[in-house]
């Protein structure tokens, strides 16, 4: 069932119907107020409607096979405070469905063309052009979509080592703005919890903002202290985060999630690209080729 609903001034979806449930719960919509239409494409009053919305909801869940982790449940890290955004994550993924929608009506007129045996109308023919626009706004579409929902937090669990009690990610908040001090506070805090030679991730933050990511498949301490000394983030940064992946194999996929979900300012680089979400990146880049082959 795919469903839209509208407060008189703007319309989302197309939603599932635990969307719409998800939805009107987070924004806590007066639903008296607020209207509601299937394909049909007839508006009803969604207080009407809600009752038989909510018992056909079934809200697909993450797909985590083949994954081995024994940590929480629980969709926030410990080391740092994260906040979602549920209502924003719908309307995201409100958007790729329209997308994608605009891309199978092409592909269905171009069919029906060569079944009347006639040239397409040149509105259903996309140029290199428009095809790399619409893969790049997919592809933002969807990053946002996992920011705001979560998934990439999902997946940086996944990877982290032990739950968060063995220190799998940690936040070190610093007490001095001194670029001397701040590096001796981190060298003592890493010698203490007996990590500095550990393989992991480390960031560097300013109030919320991640300033710069990086990753080490030797030693974080190293990499943080010697490495990056006196580098702009260090002067610039008034806490680090520190995340230990279960293999080091997976470090540098680690560091290319974190980098998507957090947009660190001072990067210049996205990361290696081989983590779960190129993974997904990679397949809806097929698919799009797929629907818009002539």
């Amino acid at each position: 069932m795919t469903l839209y609903i509208s407060d008189g001034s703007k319309v989302f979806g197309p939603l599932t119907p635990a969307e719409v449930v998800k939805y009107v719960n987070s924004q806590k919509i007066k639903q008296d107020a607020w209207q509601v239409c299937d394909h049909a494409h007839v508006w009803k009053p969604l207080n009407e409607e809600f009752p038989q919305i909510a018992a056909a909801a079934v809200e697909l869940q993450p797909n985590l096979s083949g994954t081995n982790t024994n940590r929480p449940v629980e969709i926030n890290i410990t080391g740092k405070t994260e906040t979602l955004d549920p209502a924003g994550a719908i309307e995201k993924i409100a958007e790729v469905r329209s997308l994608f929608n605009g891309l199978w009506e092409k592909q269905n007129e171009r069919v029906v063309a060569k079944i009347k045996n006639c040239k397409p109308d040149d509105k259903t023919l996309l140029t290199a052009k428009e095809l790399g626009k619409i893969k790049e706004k997919i592809s933002e579409t969807v990053i946002q979509f996992w920011r705001k929902d979560g998934t990439i937090l999902s997946w940086i669990k996944e990877l982290t080592w032990g739950d968060p009690s063995e220190m799998s990610d940690a936040f070190v908040k610093f007490d001095c703005t001194n670029i001397d001090e701040k590096e001796k506070q981190l060298e003592k805090y890493l010698n203490e919890r007996g990590i500095y030679d550990w393989e992991g991730c480390y960031c560097y933050l300013k109030g919320e903002q991640y300033l710069y990511i990086g990753e080490s498949t030797s030693s974080i301490g190293k990499r943080m202290l010697i490495d990056h000394k006196d580098k702009i983030f260090w002067h610039e940064s008034d806490s680090v985060r520190i995340l230990i992946p279960a293999d080091k194999r997976n470090t540098k996929k680690m560091e290319r999630l974190l980098i998507l979900n957090y947009t660190p300012t001072i990067n210049d680089s996205d990361g290696y690209q081989n983590s779960a979400a190129d993974d997904v990146l990679e397949i809806l880049e097929q698919e799009i080729d797929e629907l818009a082959r002539p």
